[in-house]
């Protein structure tokens, strides 16, 4: 593997972007110790060999197809299990990057395709164009990586989206009527906690918000198709036993009442 690496230059409006590329680039990599870790976020991509190091405290081995990430200012130290420790890496930053990158460091399997998408940006033209364009391939790059790969308790969020597909599933068929926490458990074969677990880590939700969410969607349907119906009963055949309630929701999730929503669509 040639060894590469392009340092952009990083100006004021890049900073403002969602995301950008600080550094980039491949290496062979030697005996790292950083007490303090660096300013930017870091992913390191093992395309050849293994290497080991300290992560959150714990020892961790690097082995091929595996992503190592690590936040922002902390401390780090690591080193080549096999004399030849090849990487892919890069260092990014961006206003929006730490909604999609894990809350602490780690080791995540399953990353194969990522020298793909890697190479998709270390083939770019340097020029002026390639901050914005470098941007928007790194937002697509860590969306992929939160996707399949970052995990929390070694599940990622497509494989706790595809656990809660029964519970998605029931949750749609019967949110018009009053639902427990346990039956919607049920419906995916797992425990309450499980199931809570699972919905922050695909959604970002708890399951009850994730059901008001179909609700009030089914509430907007509603409102715009079947314009006869009052809203009171609306909000009642979507699965809202109070009109206040339903009323204080949707104005929460749509910033508007359910009858402003209905004269604009």
């Amino acid at each position: 593997m040639k060894e590469t690496g392009y340092l952009p230059l990083v100006t004021d409006f890049a900073k403002t972007l969602p995301f950008y590329v600080a550094t980039i680039g491949t290496s062979t990599e030697k005996t790292i110790w950083r007490p303090k870790g660096i300013g930017d976020h870091q992913l390191l991509f093992t395309v050849e060999g293994s290497g080991h190091g300290i992560v959150e405290g714990k020892e961790c081995m690097f082995k091929k197809g595996d992503i190592f990430y690590l936040p922002p200012n902390h401390p780090h130290d690591y080193s080549p299990a096999l004399p030849a420790w090849k990487t892919a890496w890069m260092t990014f930053s961006g206003t929006a990057v730490k909604d999609v990158v894990p809350n602490k460091g780690g080791v995540y399997r399953g990353g194969e395709k990522m020298k793909e998408w890697f190479d998709a940006l270390c083939v770019l033209p340097k020029n002026e164009t390639w901050q914005e364009i470098s941007s928007v391939l790194l937002y697509r790059f860590l969306l992929r990586l939160r996707v399949s790969s970052f995990s929390e308790g070694g599940t990622s969020v497509n494989e706790a989206a595809k656990k809660l597909s029964g519970a998605v599933a029931f949750m749609e068929e019967n949110s018009s009527r009053p639902l427990t926490l346990g039956e919607i458990a049920k419906a995916a074969l797992v425990s309450e906690g499980q199931l809570c677990r699972l919905f922050r880590l695909a959604y970002s939700m708890r399951p009850m918000e994730f059901l008001h969410m179909l609700r009030i969607r089914r509430a907007k349907q509603m409102l715009s198709e079947k314009r006869h119906v009052p809203v009171g009963t609306v909000g009642k055949l979507s699965g809202f036993d109070s009109p206040a309630y339903f009323g204080y929701l949707f104005r929460k999730h749509e910033g508007m009442t359910p009858g402003e929503y209905r004269r604009l669509y």
